[in-house]
């Protein structure tokens, strides 16, 4: 009788030893499953518990790419701390949160000399406010005077994009590419409103990046019809390609 409990120790202890075991998915160069002897991607999946598994992704002799925690490995969904490191230099890229497979709270982007940008993909989606006369909520494309970015135009605002958008570090290290529309509206005070995307790229990190900077513009000066301030729309094109 004194054996089973030395008997029950070992076989849960067996079992713990397997759960921690990393299973092995090879990837070709597209992420798509293949034979170990034709990889050019490892994805190493631990489970740590009921709900959370533990996914690191390598390149070629074992580089990190990415360290993560996922909810779910099918479908793969994101849901927690992250780390990743440059594809071709192999130093730390970006570290941030997923809630859901959603981008959230403020991720680290570090660039290539060490130094680091901090931004926050828990933004808030503004909503045009009902005015209180109808001519001020009317909505126009072309304007007497059309609102001004930064005392310029789109090229202005273009300018403003391309200094503070990040390519997201999952679709950097999958190569993931993407052109996303995202139409806005800024209002009679200036504020930019009513951000959604009318077309998509089939990345949701793009597409999360994309209306994040518009979300996040400053101020405009408003556009005007026979002088009075009035609510201008705009389609934005931006492009996410790698070099």
């Amino acid at each position: 009788m004194k054996a089973l409990p030395v008997i029950l120790i070992l076989i849960l202890f067996r079992i713990t030893s397997f759960s921690q075991t990393p299973e092995k998915v090879y990837l070709d160069r597209n992420w798509l499953a293949t034979r170990e002897n034709k990889a050019d991607y490892t994805r190493e999946i631990t489970k740590d518990n009921d709900s959370l598994y533990i996914i690191k992704e390598f390149a070629g002799d074992n580089q990190l790419l990415l360290q993560g925690e996922y909810s779910s490995v099918s479908p793969l969904t994101e849901n927690g701390k992250f780390i990743f490191y440059d594809p071709e230099t192999f130093k730390k890229l970006a570290s941030g949160y997923y809630d859901h497979g959603t981008m959230a709270g403020q991720w680290v982007y570090f660039g290539p000399s060490g130094d680091s940008t901090i931004t926050n993909y828990d933004f808030q989606l503004k909503s045009c406010q009902q005015a209180s006369d109808s001519f001020s909520n009317e909505v126009f494309f072309i304007a007497e005077n059309m609102p001004k970015f930064n005392h310029g135009g789109l090229d202005k605002f273009s300018q403003y994009v391309a200094e503070n958008l990040h390519y997201p570090p999952m679709s950097r290290i999958h190569g993931s590419t993407g052109r996303v529309f995202v139409q806005f509206t800024v209002n009679e005070n200036g504020d930019v409103c009513d951000v959604r995307t009318v077309r998509s790229s089939e990345d949701k990190d793009l597409d999360r990046e994309a209306v994040k900077i518009i979300a996040q513009s400053p101020k405009w000066e408003p556009g005007k019809m026979r002088g009075k301030p009035v609510r201008v729309s705009f389609t934005f094109p931006l492009n996410f390609m790698l070099e």
